[in-house]
């Protein structure tokens, strides 16, 4: 099997995992975007939807090299930030709940390993010359149809993932409470 065949269903096993995570556990179970003491997490969270937008298209939908690979690899850099942070947040953040369940977990340490294998995966089937600066931003031969449509289905989901993400940021969302 090609290895960004294996990439793209490696980013369909992340995405599984965040929607149950992100839908069911942040926004409907714990509804972190309500909370004053969980708000900057959703914010962290935010700016990683917002992160993935851009690498899916430039890693999946488009057959990207030269500059646009560079980009991708330093909007990559951004998003381990973003996630470091984000980590960081999540003891103080989730005190109100009793920590994370062994459930969520599960599901951060699986979605981790599908979304870094499948990055690592995309990253490296990529030619050699698709490194080098002079490379052509759109490369010759384009991904194959499955790594392309599931591409373009992951961009539109991170899309309305993003626009939900920055709608609960608005403050009518937070509770009183602390």
């Amino acid at each position: 099997m090609e290895t960004l065949v294996i990439a793209t269903i490696l980013l369909i096993g992340h995405a599984l995992m965040g929607a149950v995570d992100g839908m069911y556990l942040h926004d409907l179970k714990y509804a972190l975007h309500k909370h004053v003491d969980s708000f900057t997490e959703h914010i962290a969270h935010t700016l990683r939807v917002m992160a993935l937008i851009p690498l899916v298209l430039l890693l999946f939908v488009l057959n990207t090299g030269g500059m646009l690979l560079w980009l991708a690899v330093f909007i990559l850099i951004l998003d381990i930030l973003f996630q470091s942070w984000d980590i960081s947040l999540e003891r103080k953040s989730r005190e109100r709940f009793g920590g994370l369940s062994t459930a969520e977990y599960q599901i951060h340490i699986l979605s981790t390993l599908f979304y870094g294998a499948a990055l690592a995966l995309a990253l490296i089937a990529k030619p050699a010359s698709a490194w080098e600066w002079a490379s052509p931003l759109i490369l010759d031969t384009p991904h194959p149809t499955f790594v392309s449509t599931i591409g373009w289905v992951m961009f539109i989901g991170a899309i309305l993932a993003g626009l939900l993400h920055l709608y609960y940021l608005h403050p009518k969302f937070r509770s009183a409470e602390p």
